[in-house]
C-alpha cells in the first residue's frame, strides 16, 4: 500500500497520475454504469431471497461486502461472482473471493485518514495501513496474467483492466509533463484510485 498515487514522488507520481488521469475519464467510468447496475440488481434479487429464507434478518456487512466483491470483479476483471453464495464454504474456497474478504479487513477510519490526510499529518498521528500482502500480491498477479493473456489472444473486454492497457505510459511523456500540466484537469482525481492501487 505504500507504492500508490497518495504517497508516491517524483516520476513514479507522475506515472500513475498520467495512467488514472487516462483510465478513468468520467466517459469511460460511465461505460462502467450498466455493469453495476447488473450487480445492483443481483444484490437486491439476493437480499429478497434471504428475507425469504431468513425470515427478513440478513447482515448488512455481508451484502455491503457481496456487492463490492461483485463490483470489482465485473468492473475489473469482467468476471462474475456468485453473490448469494457468498459466505457459504464453497465460495470462501475460490481464490478471488477469499483474497478480497482478505483485502477488506482493513480499519474504515485509518483508510479514511490514509486517503484523504496529507502523509504528514498520517506520520504525526501514527496511521499505517496494514493489508496482509498475499492477498494484495493475488490481485497484482491475477492482473499481469489477465493482461499478458488478453495481449496473447488480442482480446479485448469492457473493463478497468483495458482502460489501464489503454493508456501505458512511455517514459518520454513522462518527462514532457510536469506536476501543473498533471493536476489541471481534477474532474476525476480520487474516482476508483482504489481500486488502481490494488493493480499497480
Amino acid at each position: 500500500m505504500n507504492h500508490n498515487q497518495f504517497t508516491a514522488e517524483g516520476k513514479a507520481w507522475k506515472k500513475m497520475r498520467m495512467l488514472t488521469g487516462r483510465a478513468f475519464t468520467s466517459g469511460k467510468l460511465r461505460l462502467m454504469h450498466n455493469m453495476m447496475e447488473k450487480c445492483i440488481d443481483r444484490m437486491m434479487d439476493d437480499m429478497a431471497d434471504i428475507v425469504d429464507r431468513q425470515n427478513g434478518v440478513f447482515k448488512v456487512k455481508e451484502v455491503s461486502i457481496s456487492f463490492t466483491i461483485d463490483v470489482i470483479a465485473l468492473t475489473s476483471f469482467a468476471t462474475e461472482t456468485k453473490s448469494d453464495d457468498r459466505f457459504s464454504s464453497v465460495s470462501k474456497a475460490s481464490p478471488f473471493v477469499s483474497n478480497a474478504l482478505e483485502v477488506m479487513k482493513v480499519n474504515p477510519l485509518a483508510l479514511v485518514c490514509f486517503i484523504s490526510m496529507p502523509r504528514w499529518f498520517n506520520d504525526l498521528v501514527g496511521v499505517r495501513i496494514h493489508v496482509n500482502p498475499t492477498p494484495l500480491n493475488f490481485f497484482i498477479k491475477l492482473a499481469k496474467e489477465v493482461i499478458q493473456q488478453r495481449k496473447a489472444s488480442g482480446t479485448r473486454r469492457l473493463d478497468l483492466l483495458k482502460f489501464l492497457m489503454d493508456s501505458a505510459v512511455d517514459e518520454a511523456e513522462i518527462d514532457r509533463f510536469n506536476y501543473d500540466q498533471l493536476t489541471t484537469n481534477t474532474e476525476t482525481d480520487g474516482k476508483f484510485c482504489c481500486v488502481y492501487i490494488l493493480f499497480y
